[in-house]
């Protein structure tokens, strides 16, 4: 996949944390799928778009996990697979979103 630097809609870093995330979830669908690379490539600039358009938009809640799960949902499931698939696809991708980094910590 391409690499995505900086997006000026993703300003909010717990938002961005869960977008970038959920992005890593959607590639291993894509893995999973068999899916070409061109397809996870032509993903990622709809992202770019996606983000600048809600940015534009002046939304008050920033882009996150979720709109990236509906995102891939809407684009890149096909129109005739079963909605379990749908919805198994959003809940991998924002259960993995949502995961929080776990920090190990000695005790002195």
């Amino acid at each position: 996949m391409e690499t995505i630097e900086e997006l000026p809609g993703l300003s909010d870093p717990l938002a961005a944390y869960e977008a970038g995330r959920a992005l890593r979830m959607i590639d291993y669908i894509f893995d999973e799928q068999g899916s070409p690379v061109s397809a996870a490539g032509a993903f990622v600039p709809q992202i770019a778009d996606a983000v600048l358009y809600f940015a534009l938009r002046g939304e008050r809640q920033p882009f996150g996990a979720a709109d990236m799960a509906l995102m891939f949902a809407e684009t890149c499931t096909p129109a005739d697979a079963p909605r379990e698939m749908r919805e198994q696809n959003e809940t991998a991708i924002l259960k993995y979103a949502r995961q929080r980094p776990t920090i190990a910590t000695r005790v002195r």
